[in-house]
């Protein structure tokens, strides 16, 4: 770490400079004397800063968050003011302090704090604006300290760690929040009756096209001979309803500008939904998929289930799975000893160097102690709620406390999303017989063989489940706001044409096999 110019220094090294040269020119002493003094002036602000600067080095200036045990819980699209303090038990006194924060991608904080200076053996405390981004786990890691000379010619900067994990839940209407505030014991075992009276559906709900499968005491034939189309009658059940709700976290899900707008809309989505139905009294369940069943909320009603399932959607944003991340177990190592090497000042390297392997033993050793006083901070309902394989090796499950993100891995055209739902269309299957709305909230991307889908929609529609998809697919997902000029401009438009023909293709063929596909989008609402 080395002192460096501010603005003002430059200047005066400047004159210092412009002033001992034309004195020299001019052969002038006293001109190249007088030159010299902002050059002396500067070595004095520099020598009286690098006696503060080693007090950053050495990590005797500390920053601690005050008065919170575990994460911090906030909602989305809401601020919190976060209060931490700041130590010196250094002998010397340090200048004025601007603190840069360092955060992961689901939290920004408004504005940069600032301590006009700090003297030996005293605390001061300040805050920091949080502000959500995203919906999930994410986490304030600690700030860069720019320590400014009490000049203000010369500055520094070090970095100090203050990790504090931040748990964004999606946001809710504040009579909901009030009534979910108010149900006991929740989390822990969803309600299983319903708060409705049980009895046969007979009331008409409404009047609809014939789809195959419908039994043929359900035809309206006085409607169908007005129509001269074939038209069903739909009965509302008195008993509360079984829906079912997907959500698609594949990368593609994650994607977009920014990067995981439209998967925060699905969040959204699915919560406004799920609070709703639980409000009338039916059954919810949710599941999340890419490939395979990730996670599942299985069925239960009231508003205390409703916990479950934010629970649930907070923990998808730091998944950790080995099967569902870019990287393997030795990158993710190399990524944690690389975190602990800036964070802690703990190093694990074999051999100086920044390319030196890692002692993966030591780390290994280091992680299996460590783990405990993790969880012991750090762990939450929210960490991995309703996941279907939650065991991972240490340092994942290090990074997932941390609020670390590790890349997904790429998207391939023609993926492998179809497994994935062929797989949510038999857990659906295996919930029972029944009414069920299935409600699958997918961009449709890499869905190549949507026709492998028929066996299952017919068999589903046989037992009573009715699948619908809401696609979060509008150009509004993918606009970039940074500027381009014409030629990138096309570019991103034929891509942007291309992947909107896909994507009508793949919801032409769902809606051919009666899955009804609706597109929803930022300015378009649901």
């Amino acid at each position: 770490m080395s002192p460096y110019l501010t603005g003002a220094g430059k200047w005066l090294f400047a004159t210092g400079a412009i002033f001992t040269t034309f004195g020299a020119l001019a052969r002038e002493p006293l001109v190249v004397l007088f030159g010299q003094i902002p050059w002396w002036v500067l070595l004095g602000a520099m020598m009286l800063i690098l006696t503060q600067s080693r007090a950053l080095q050495r990590r005797q200036v500390v920053i601690a968050v005050a008065l919170l045990q575990g994460p911090l819980r906030m909602r989305y699209g809401q601020g919190q003011t976060l209060k931490l303090s700041i130590s010196n038990a250094a002998p010397v006194r340090l200048g004025r302090l601007a603190f840069e924060p360092v955060v992961s991608g689901g939290v920004e904080v408004m504005a940069s704090p600032m301590i006009p200076g700090l003297k030996s053996g005293c605390q001061v405390g300040f805050e920091a604006r949080v502000q959500a981004k995203h919906v999930g786990r994410a986490s304030l890691q600690g700030f860069e300290v720019v320590l400014s000379g009490r000049w203000g010619l010369v500055k520094t900067r070090d970095y100090l760690p203050c990790v504090q994990v931040i748990e964004i839940y999606p946001e809710q209407a504040p009579d909901v929040r009030r009534r979910v505030a108010r149900a006991p014991g929740s989390a822990a075992q969803p309600q299983r009756s319903v708060g409705r009276p049980a009895s046969a559906g007979t009331d008409l709900r409404e009047l609809r096209d014939y789809q195959p499968g419908d039994p043929l005491r359900a035809i309206a034939w006085k409607a169908t001979l007005r129509q001269r189309r074939l038209i069903s009658r739909d009965y509302d059940d008195e008993r509360g309803r079984r829906h079912v709700l997907a959500l698609d976290i594949s990368t593609s899900m994650r994607s977009g500008t920014p990067p995981g707008l439209k998967l925060d809309f699905a969040i959204h989505q699915l919560c406004a939904q799920a609070r709703a139905l639980l409000a009338e009294g039916d059954e919810v369940a949710v599941y999340s998929f890419d490939h395979a069943i990730f996670g599942a909320i299985k069925p239960g009603v009231g508003l205390g289930h409703f916990q479950r399932v934010l629970h649930h959607v907070v923990g998808l944003r730091t998944i950790v799975d080995p099967a569902r991340t870019a990287w393997d177990e030795d990158a993710v190592e190399r990524y944690i000893a690389d975190y602990l090497l800036v964070q802690e000042r703990l190093d694990f390297r074999c051999q100086q160097g920044l390319d030196a392997p890692v002692d993966q033993r030591l780390l290994r050793r280091w992680l299996r102690a460590q783990l405990s006083w993790e969880l012991a901070r750090w762990k939450s309902e929210a960490e991995a709620h309703g996941v279907l394989e939650p065991h991972v090796s240490d340092a994942r499950r290090f990074a997932r406390l941390r609020g670390l993100e590790l890349p997904p891995p790429p998207e391939m055209r023609a993926g492998t999303k179809i497994n994935g739902l062929q797989a949510l269309f038999e857990a659906v299957l295996g919930l029972g017989k029944g009414p069920v709305q299935l409600t699958i909230y997918s961009d449709l991307c890499g869905l190549n063989e949507v026709d492998v889908l028929e066996r299952y929609v017919r068999l589903a529609r046989r037992r009573g489940v009715r699948a619908g998809v809401v696609a979060p697919f509008t150009p509004e997902f993918g606009r970039e706001e940074l500027p381009a000029d014409e030629h990138q401009a096309r570019v991103r438009e034929l891509f942007a044409i291309a992947e909107a023909g896909e994507r009508a293709s793949a919801a032409s063929r769902m809606e051919a096999l009666g899955v009804p596909v609706e597109f929803v989008g930022p300015r378009r609402g649901a």
